[in-house]
């Protein structure tokens, strides 16, 4: 493999830490090709871009993208946690600003657009099929659907979300704090003009809802609890879902709403809050979520995509052969970030202490 190619990078998955890892690297004058999975996607989740989310694209250089694409202000988070009172928290007390609710589908594209705009080669709809690791990099072959190829290069930087894929495939190996999952439901209407603009945070006896409105798109709304207890609540099926909203506060405005209908089906996703023993080796990165994924309540994980993005484009671009310092103090910080966000996720689900039987919220407590 040629110097050349060893200064090559590939970036496997193209959501936020990756497409800005991409146009990092690229705007660097690095050779990269940003890969990922998917051709067409009609939803995804994560759809609040906070304050200092604006200001970590500032950072990166590319706050323009979210002037291309529709957005809508973050007015005010409000949450029933800890009690019966309604907290309310508005945009203008932010030092930082107001945050955003985003069209994710059109965020994730802009930011591809940058990546490919500052010269990186994006191959959607493309799967890694093997991998051979030399003394000069890294050789990798992947399929599409236009046949096969190989590209040579001298970093990977796994951006594959939770799953890690290449990461695990390295021998890191997956540390899970708890077993969160999201039920996820879109709602849309034709006709109704939805007036909040408000992030709505609520817990309930066995988890915690979250809704947002969607720019062009109608209102998310996530029913957030533990895998093992979503099987005997039912709650991945509509009747049930939409039974245990009617039981909220806040989030029953909407469901109970009969102007908003469900657009897709309910989707049951991952959100524990997980990292990787091993963040880096020679070689390679894992960023993103890939790294480590934070606690859906923080609603921090776009931020937390960009910085990671950031700071490992920063290593890729400041190591030398043989420099193993630099790789190891990224997986070093990565785990010092993890600890960190634990303990501040442990002091939120600390101050709910309504329902001490359940165990949901005894996992949590007991931490």
């Amino acid at each position: 493999m040629s110097n050349k190619n060893s200064e090559a990078i590939v970036v496997l998955g193209a959501g936020p830490s990756g497409a800005v890892a991409a146009a990092l690297l690229a705007q660097a004058g690095r050779a990269v090709t940003l890969v990922d999975e998917q051709t067409k996607v009609n939803f995804k989740v994560g759809e609040t871009l906070p304050a200092d989310g604006a200001m970590a694209l500032a950072r990166a250089g590319i706050s323009q993208v979210c002037k291309h694409i529709p957005t809508l202000p973050c007015s005010a988070n409000r949450s029933f946690w800890g009690s019966e009172i309604l907290q309310m928290r508005s945009s203008l007390t932010n030092p930082y600003g107001c945050g955003a609710h985003l069209d994710r589908v059109a965020f994730d594209a802009a930011l591809i657009n940058r990546a490919i705009s500052a010269g990186a080669v994006f191959k959607p709809g493309t799967r890694l099929r093997s991998t051979v690791r030399n003394k000069h990099g890294w050789s990798l072959h992947f399929r599409s659907a236009q046949g096969s190829f190989r590209r040579d290069s001298g970093w990977v930087l796994d951006a594959t979300g939770r799953r890690a894929a290449f990461a695990q495939a390295q021998g890191a190996k997956r540390l899970v704090t708890d077993k969160l999952v999201a039920v996820i439901g879109v709602l849309c209407s034709l006709e109704f003009a939805d007036p909040d603009l408000t992030i709505s945070i609520e817990s309930a006896p066995d988890g915690w809802w979250y809704s947002a409105q969607i720019p062009s798109s109608g209102r998310i709304v996530i029913y957030f609890t533990d895998g093992d207890i979503l099987k005997y609540s039912g709650a991945r099926e509509e009747r049930a879902w939409f039974q245990l909203a009617s039981e909220t506060q806040l989030i029953r405005e909407f469901t109970n709403n009969p102007a908003y209908l469900l657009k897709f089906p309910l989707k049951v996703a991952l959100a524990d809050t997980s990292r990787l023993d091993c963040a880096a080796a020679d070689g390679w990165l894992a960023i993103g979520d890939s790294a480590r994924a934070i606690d859906p309540l923080s609603s921090a994980g776009i931020t937390d995509a960009i910085k990671s993005a950031i700071d490992a484009v920063q290593v890729v671009l400041e190591s030398k052969p043989g420099d193993k310092t630099t790789i190891s103090d990224y997986a070093s910080r990565v785990t010092r970030q993890h600890i960190r966000n634990n303990h501040l996720r442990s002091r939120y689900y600390h101050m709910e202490r309504r329902w001490p039987r359940s165990e949901f919220w005894v996992r949590r407590h007991a931490r």
